[in-house]
């Protein structure tokens, strides 16, 4: 069974529950030329029945207290400031009232991404302007104003400058110079999900989008989106989602964070969308129920998971998101779980710091996976039923992993399974672990929960791979699948899984490679995107990685023969996806196929006479084509593509020249690109990209060890995971995972799980 409530909270660091928070009321005056912020925060307190309340404590992190007074009683107050805690002493109180605390502060906007921040945009005359913004998921509302910082002190807030809630009031300030706007109040929130922006923009519409000047066409699908999206939440969960009751609007705004609720921000790579350049789309979610503490952070990101791929389904089912979920959310949940530092989707969260080691792919796509297994267990009909119920219970308010199991006593069974489960040790291997298993044959293809027989025809266990799991199939499975293959009577998303399977176990020593190229053999006519990351199966089998590589190179050609370079005006979503997919495939094994190089060359030379050229050079194609570029190259064309990083109009160009430049085959050039990593010249947030590029980095990320650790400073730790994984994540033998092991034994690192790297 679940654990219960109190079993779950024994152990958790909280601040005490004698006084609690109802509203905040926050003004803040930026300084973008000091970087620096004054702020001054009322919060309105309740105290708890029958208890003597004389002190008060707080999360401030990072902020300098001028004073403070509360009206109570006109009594003085001791200010305390601790690493993580703010502490107000005032005289004993042994009745309930209601108290208003005033504080003066001021604060740093820093370069970290964390808490009030500051970053950067170029405006529409190519001038680069600072900004402010917000990161306060998960503890980093503390960094701006003081407060309770814990999921489950929830309280509303009223806002100035800029907001989701419609307006309230404004006046002009300093001569014209400043204005001050006030909004009316949020529903009730944690301090997590606040979020805010500095800026001008006007308000008016129920769903917004903002962006930075000259850049609003590349707003409208992202407001298309939206729109339908909330449409679809409704129509789905039986309940008006916040943007049609109580709360003025939502709001997408373009800066470099995110956080959620009705006014979410997103890195302009993941919001902008310029429909001549772009075959990417997004989906909306909100946050209307939270979880009570961080040990069920997935019934947040899990559920959220699944929910922007439902919706995305709705939208744009031509996309065949669920096939797209089985390549990407799915295998990145397996590849995270199969590591010794795997861990259950619920995880016992004592100090609140340790909520950052969960915020993976365990918590956001296993976690996802879970409930798409609960929903095929369960049947649509009787999923939507329990979710729709448990959102009017439970809105605006916080649960557990208990509470979303009430959707019926199967999902519970299944939540348990995988909940409760830890990585096997040596004495967990005769453990047994109870799971669903739906299966199809070639003759009856609809998914079943029995288990199926085939006289002479092909079985597929995990249909539709709605079950977190890996599947070896023998030899004989593998002849029989292989028909079902070659025919695609075999649906794309068991096609996809069949391989994903096999490289997994490969790489895991529990399957002879010899088995994996014999399926892969079937798929020399696979006209889907399926194929993944087939170049890190063999890297340390030189012989068996030449046979491999030659096999991947027959089949990617023929696929190129298929799909060729050109769009086509009849190109599906699909289409295009598999086009983008196969010249990343080329740039693998093929960059060194003589037509293949010369194309690619054609095509670069005439992107960079005009960066508008579309046709030549796609977006969806660039990153790959710089690569084949780079492999043939050498100085020239490695300055050539480097030149685009400042010719770029906006980051999603740029990432272009960061995930591609490390392909060079010449050792100074990649180390030259190391080198820029970590110059101060590329953001923070995405310095790693260019040691991934250079893949097995290993020894450059050890010798500047201490620089990258200085460069990240307070910054989320998954900028350090993120190091570590391009690093060191293309290893795969035991004498690497020695040596990593060793490294971070000697360099430990605050927050860091054991194994980060995919050894």
């Amino acid at each position: 069974m679940a654990s219960s409530s109190s079993d779950k909270a024994a152990g958790r660091v909280l601040l005490p529950l004698n006084i609690n928070p109802t509203r905040y009321d926050i003004t803040l005056t930026p300084d973008l030329t000091a970087f620096t912020f004054a702020g001054i925060t009322t919060i309105e307190l309740t105290t708890a029945h029958d208890v003597s309340t004389s002190t008060i404590i707080m999360h401030a992190k990072e902020l300098c207290f001028a004073n403070a007074s509360y009206t109570v009683k006109d009594e003085p107050v001791d200010v305390h400031e601790a690493e993580r805690f703010l502490f107000f002493g005032l005289l004993a109180h042994s009745t309930q009232f209601t108290l208003i605390l005033t504080i003066h502060y001021t604060g740093f906007l820093n370069n970290q991404m964390a808490g009030f921040y500051r970053s950067s945009y170029t405006d529409i005359h190519g001038t680069k302007k600072t900004m402010a913004s917000t990161q306060f998921e998960s503890l980093d509302a503390r960094r701006c104003f003081p407060c309770w910082d814990e999921p489950a002190r929830k309280a509303v807030f009223e806002l100035d400058a800029f907001s989701n809630m419609p307006e309230l009031s404004h006046k002009t300030l300093e001569g014209g110079i400043k204005k001050e706007l006030t909004f009316l109040d949020t529903p009730i929130m944690s301090t997590y999900l606040l979020a805010f922006v500095i800026g001008t923009t006007s308000h008016g519409v129920l769903v917004r989008v903002y962006t930075p000047p000259g850049k609003s066409d590349t707003g409208v699908f992202a407001l298309h989106c939206a729109t339908k999206s909330l449409d679809a939440y409704d129509d789905f969960f039986g309940f008006h989602t916040p943007s049609k009751v109580g709360y003025g609007g939502y709001s997408g705004v373009c800066c470099r964070s995110d956080g959620e609720l009705g006014s979410v921000t997103y890195r302009e790579v993941d919001l902008l969308i310029d429909p001549t350049k772009a075959s990417i789309g997004a989906s909306v979610v909100w946050n209307l129920v939270t979880m009570t503490w961080w040990d069920d952070l997935w019934l947040n990101e899990g559920f959220a998971s699944w929910a922007e791929n439902w919706a995305a389904d709705v939208l744009y089912p031509q996309w065949s998101m669920w096939d797209q979920f089985t390549t990407g959310h799915l295998s990145a949940a397996l590849r995270l779980d199969a590591l010794k530092s795997s861990h259950p989707i619920q995880v016992p969260i004592h100090h609140a710091e340790e909520v950052e080691e969960v915020f993976d792919a365990i918590s956001y796509c296993k976690g996802g996976s879970v409930v798409k297994m609960i929903r095929a267990v369960l049947g649509m009909k009787a999923f939507q039923k329990g979710l729709g119920n448990y959102m009017k219970k439970h809105a605006y308010g916080n649960t557990e992993t208990f509470d979303c199991g009430r959707l019926g006593r199967i999902a519970v069974d299944c939540l348990v399974v995988l909940v409760d489960g830890s990585p096997l040790s040596a004495e967990d291997v005769e453990k047994k672990w109870c799971i669903p298993i739906l299966t199809c044959t070639e003759e009856e293809r609809k998914r079943q929960r029995h288990c199926a027989f085939a006289k002479g025809g092909w079985v597929k266990l995990n249909a539709g791979q709605d079950v977190p799991m890996r599947v070896k199939v023998t030899s004989t499975m593998i002849d029989r699948l292989s028909l079902g293959i070659q025919s695609k009577t075999l649906p794309p998303a068991d096609r996809a899984a069949l391989l994903s399977d096999a490289y997994a176990l490969v790489k895991a020593g529990k399957m002879q490679p010899e088995g994996l190229i014999k399926l892969l053999s079937s798929y020399k006519n696979e006209d889907s995107s399926l194929f993944g990351r087939l170049d890190a199966v063999m890297s340390d089998d030189p012989v068996m990685s030449k046979n491999f590589s030659a096999l991947a190179k027959k089949i990617v050609l023929g696929l190129l023969g298929q799909v060729g370079w050109e769009a086509k005006s009849d190109d599906g979503h699909l289409d295009v996806l598999l086009r983008g997919m196969m010249i990343g495939l080329l740039s693998s094994f093929c960059y060194d196929d003589e037509s293949v190089a010369a194309e690619a060359l054609k095509r670069f030379h005439a992107f960079q006479a005009d960066h508008s050229d579309m046709k030549s050079l796609p977006s969806d194609m660039r990153s790959s084509v710089f690569k084949i570029v780079l492999k043939n190259g050498g100085t020239k064309e490695f300055e050539d593509v480097k030149a685009y990083f400042d010719q770029a109009s906006d980051n999603a160009e740029r990432k272009h020249v960061l995930g591609s430049l490390g392909h060079t085959p010449v050792p100074k050039l990649k180390n030259a690109t190391l080198e820029w990593a970590i110059s101060g010249e590329i953001k923070l947030q995405d310095f790693f990209y260019p040691m991934g590029a250079v893949a097995l980095s290993l020894g450059f990320m050890q010798k500047n060890f201490n620089a990258i650790k200085t460069m990240i400073g307070n910054a989320n730790s998954s900028l350090m995971d993120a190091v570590i994984v391009s690093c060191a994540g293309g290893f795969c033998s035991n004498e690497k995972a020695d040596e990593i092991e060793a490294f971070f034994k000697a360099n430990p690192v605050l927050g860091l799980q054991e194994d980060s790297a995919d050894t």
